[in-house]
């Protein structure tokens, strides 16, 4: 797996002032960020959804599920359950699209954050690039504020996680 620029394929990350999804209220950052692996698009979707093996690739799941039907579609859910004692927590994230296997678009809130992640699949000689789009927007406006004095450290932080949530599902789907 290599972390590379959707764009150009040199720069590990980059930031642009994207309009927000039709679906969505106008958020205030967009940070994106690309990965490879060489299991195909359909392997990685598979992992995507096979959130009972979550926990054999990310130590800190417990348990994780789709619900209600175990499919990313919209209108589900991903919910994790984190191993006790550690200093994460349990999160849901609606998902707001799903066009199998190739795009699917999930939301999640931390304190005082709305994220929305976008992961596009496309193949890549073989395998597959998946590019993930994290459009972050605070919901107060001292939040909002906060977001954008310190949006270079939001945004090293943001892809560092989403890179980190993401690299073991593509060893998974290298597997599969």
């Amino acid at each position: 797996m290599a972390l590379i620029d959707p764009e150009d394929g040199t720069v590990d990350s980059f930031r642009t002032p994207t309009p927000a999804m039709p679906h969505t209220p106008p958020l205030l950052l967009t940070f994106r960020t690309a990965m490879t692996t060489p299991a195909p698009p359909v392997a990685v979707w598979r992992a995507l959804e096979a959130t009972e093996r979550w926990p054999e690739v990310k130590p800190d799941i417990a348990a994780a599920r789709i619900e209600p039907r175990g499919r990313l579609e919209a209108g589900a859910t991903i919910r994790t359950f984190v191993k006790p004692g550690l200093k994460v927590i349990d999160m849901d994230y609606p998902v707001l699209a799903a066009e199998r296997p190739h795009r699917v678009v999930w939301v999640s809130r931390v304190p005082r954050l709305r994220v929305e992640t976008e992961l596009v699949l496309s193949d890549d000689a073989g395998g597959t690039r998946l590019t993930v789009t994290l459009r972050v927007d605070g919901e107060t406006l001292i939040s909002r504020l906060f977001l954008f004095a310190f949006q270079r450290r939001y945004e090293q932080a943001l892809l560092s996680a989403v890179v980190t949530r993401l690299r073991p599902l593509l060893t998974l789907a290298e597997s599969m």
